[in-house]
């Protein structure tokens, strides 16, 4: 996944109006991708919903204050 272009796939989403999951083993990463991804789609001016069903908001919020340091 380090060949991974976060840019490109904000861009996909942008394109289409729709539901995106991602699901994956665990540990491998999903939530810091995600919050990488809804960093690029508030730069953008964009509207973003994230649910966590293993996060709670304290813990999302905190997470993704580090993620951008």
């Amino acid at each position: 996944m380090e060949n991974f272009n976060i840019e490109l796939f904000a861009n996909d989403l942008e394109s289409e109006v729709g539901l995106t999951l991602v699901g994956g083993r665990p540990g491998v990463g999903k939530t810091t991708f995600l919050l990488n991804v809804t960093a690029q789609m508030l730069e953008r001016n964009k509207n973003v919903l994230f649910v966590s069903l293993e996060l709670d908001e304290k813990s999302v919020k905190k997470l993704f204050a580090f993620n951008r340091t």
